[in-house]
Formats: structure tokens, sequence, C-alpha cells
């Protein structure tokens, strides 16, 4: 693979490196455009090694999706697993839903399992699986995301340092976000299709072993607010009275119970 890399390089410069200093370069990978850190790391301005402390030049371009940059920095050597104390170059693509990316790091031999060295520990996969969902465009690059970080080799049960999956991490990010209409239920479909475990315990409002599902439980509970809405059950209005509608946030209690019911023969 890395032949096909060597095939689309420039040819070498004929100046003397004289890298720019790490802070300096760190800010231009995350500020410049594409071609202009092109012609930086072929003048030698930015090293493929540069890194901060808590991420690579490599990371950085991942998630900003320039391809041919990344492929550039890693045919001069740069680290495709250094994670530092921050992510990966993996974790980066899978967080920001930059599937082509993805697909380029596994082939040239990313870690897909390796945890982050920040928020706990997480996996590429779970980056992709707790990634909020705008819109359908964002639907589809945060499914190809995950089918090819699970096609990579990417275990679905992985667990970081406070027992998180990828099936939690999608529980609790849903929990945490304003959901709209555009949750859909293939995220959690495509997990436990793969054999995610919905009996996975973790830490969730800083109670312990909680599953896939009482997260789920605790959010429609909590997400349960007394407005217009379908016909659910008899609720209590602001003053107090009985009405008999409550509403759930859109796709709340449909999208996570029924993904969940699949996993566990409900639906």
């Amino acid at each position: 693979a890395l032949t096909a890399i060597a095939a689309a390089q420039p040819m070498c410069s004929s100046l003397a490196p004289n890298p720019i200093d790490v802070a300096s370069g760190m800010t231009a990978v995350a500020s410049h455009d594409e071609s202009q850190l092109l012609v930086l790391l072929h003048e030698g301005k930015i090293l493929p090694t540069l890194a901060s402390s808590s991420r690579s030049a490599l990371a950085v371009a991942c998630a900003r999706g320039f391809e041919q940059l990344a492929r550039q920095l890693l045919y001069r050597g740069a680290d495709i697993n250094y994670r530092g104390t921050g992510m990966s170059a993996l974790q980066m693509a899978g967080y920001k839903l930059r599937p082509e990316i993805a697909r380029l790091l596994l082939s040239l031999g990313a870690s897909p399992d390796q945890l982050s060295g920040s928020k706990g520990g997480l996996t590429a996969l779970m980056f992709a699986a707790a990634a909020p969902v705008q819109n359908d465009t964002v639907l589809q690059s945060k499914l190809a995301v995950m089918r090819a970080l699970i096609s990579g080799g990417a275990l679905v049960d992985t667990k970081s340092s406070t027992g998180q999956t990828a099936l939690v991490s999608c529980c609790i990010d849903s929990c945490k976000a304003e959901l709209g209409p555009w949750l859909g239920l293939e995220p959690f479909e495509l997990l436990l299709r793969s054999g995610a475990s919905t009996e996975t315990t973790t830490i969730f409002n800083k109670k312990k072993n909680h599953t896939c599902l009482t997260i789920t439980s605790a959010c429609v509970r909590t997400c349960i607010t007394p407005t217009l809405g379908p016909w659910l059950g008899v609720g209590k209005g602001f003053r107090g009275e009985a009405r008999p509608w409550i509403r759930v946030r859109s796709g709340l209690g449909s999208g996570l119970g029924l993904g969940l019911g699949l996993g566990l023969g409900l639906g």
C-alpha cells in the first residue's frame, strides 16, 4: 500500500530541511488548507513526525479530512498509532466520521482497538458510535466509518477504562443529545448484529452497573416532558392537572427502545 502512496508523492525538494517549531507547525496543520500544507511538507518546513504531547500532525490531518496529506505523512515516516495524551489518527477519523481515511489507516496497519489517552480511554469505534447525527448525510458517514472499523478488525465489545463499549457509547451520547428525527436505528442495529453485548455494565450518572438498556430507560424517563405530543399515557400539566398525553423527544423512546429490542429479542 505504501508503494501506491510513493507513486503519488511530489518530487523531493532540493532545499535543506528547516522545520518550524512544534507549536507553529501544529497551528499550521490545524488552520492551513491541504495544498499549503503539502508544500510545507515538501519543503521540509513540517516534519512527518510532527506531534505535540496530545496529538500528531497526522491525527489533525485525518480529523480535517486531508487524505493526501495523511498519505504523504505516512509515507515519510509518521507514527500511525501515536496518540500521546489525546487521540490517535484512527480515533480522530472515527470521531470526525471520515470513512475514507479510516479505511486508509486500517489498510496501513492502524490499531483498531487502541484506547485513547484521554476521554476515559475510548476506541475509534466508540468515538464513531458516540458521534452526534444531525442529518442523513452525517448518518451515512457514521455508518460507513463504523462498518469500516468493524470490517477492519475492531472488536465491538472492547471496553474503556470505565467499562464503556461502542453500544454503550451510542446510548450515552443519545441521552446527552437533543435528539431529532435523524437518530435512526442503524448504528444500534449494526452493533447488535455484529455481536455487541447488551449486558455490559458501566458507570452512568455516577452510578455503577448500568447496561445500555437501563441507561436508555433512565433517559426516556428523564426526557418525558408535559407538552403536546403523541398519546403515550397520562401525564401532568404544568399546573399539576392530569392530562392524557406526554411527549418523548423525537426518536428517543422508539429509536433506542426498538434498537435494543432487536438485540434482546423483543423487536
